[in-house]
């Protein structure tokens, strides 16, 4: 049953990234009107993500993300807020949006650790004067930031039916890659400059990874905090990859509308 009432939602910092997560069960058709409304209300919001009954057995949980996009930055911010009501779990395996299989976070105070199998990373191939990188549920053109470039004219050319499309341009110096990551969803139709992107950071490791056969990745996000990206390879190919960084939760937020009226907590979600 639907009424007007309070919907809360939970704030979480994962080393810039804004994201905020809902807990209550909202129908999919629903979620994209509620993200826009959320990220209405606190503009210091970056993205909006839904937790969901699992559908595989080893699942903990689902997130379920406001375009059906993969986000990896909103899946370790869910792992910690799962952990918070959890408290003695340090590992969890759930599923997220836009990719088949299960993920694992590992917890360790405000580290955490994503870690995806190779499938996760589909391909890369050359594209204008940057890296077309493929990944499950976004992808991503990570260019050089010596040019200005038309951002929506590019998302426009390389969308291809992405649910979500990003432009990360980097910046080396010396062992670090400095990013700034502009993401477009689709269904929510927002263009989002993200001070931190944890899908974009992988697309950056991998894009070296192909031109160098560089394993290992320092990532500093706009929001001065630095992402760790550890590629295994096997046979040449990446076999794991591994995204690391901090997350902090800020608090609660909470907005008026249609939503159910039952609040449901974390642990009604648990396997």
């Amino acid at each position: 049953m639907f009424t007007n009432s309070s919907l809360i939602y939970f704030k979480l910092w994962p080393g810039g990234n804004t994201t905020a997560i809902v807990s209550q069960p909202i129908p999919r058709k629903l979620q994209p009107r509620i993200a826009r409304q959320i990220m209405g209300n606190d503009r210091s919001i970056e993205q909006v993500g839904f937790i969901e009954r699992s559908r595989k057995k080893k699942a903990a949980f689902r997130l379920q993300m406001m375009g059906g996009e993969f986000c990896g930055n909103a899946a370790r911010a869910a792992a910690y807020l799962w952990t918070m009501h959890f408290p003695r779990l340090k590992k969890v395996q759930f599923e997220v949006s836009g990719f088949s299989k299960l993920v694992t976070a590992l917890i360790e105070d405000e580290d955490v650790t994503l870690l995806l199998p190779g499938s996760f990373y589909i391909g890369s191939r050359r594209f204008s004067d940057g890296t077309l990188v493929d990944l499950a549920g976004i992808r991503h053109l990570v260019v050089s930031d010596s040019k200005k470039r038309d951002a929506v004219k590019l998302i426009n050319r390389i969308c291809d039916g992405y649910a979500a499309v990003g432009i990360i341009s980097t910046q080396r110096k010396r062992s670090v890659v400095e990013i700034d990551p502009l993401i477009w969803v689709r269904d929510t139709e927002t263009f989002v400059h993200e001070t931190a992107c944890g899908s974009g950071s992988i697309a950056v490791a991998l894009a070296d990874f192909e031109r160098n056969g560089s394993n290992f990745s320092c990532i500093r996000q706009p929001s001065g905090e630095h992402y760790h990206v550890i590629l295994s390879r096997r046979k040449g190919r990446v076999s794991s990859i591994e995204l690391s960084g901090t997350v902090r939760y800020i608090d609660e937020g909470k907005i008026i509308g249609k939503t159910q009226q039952q609040k449901v907590q974390l642990a009604s979600h648990a396997a």
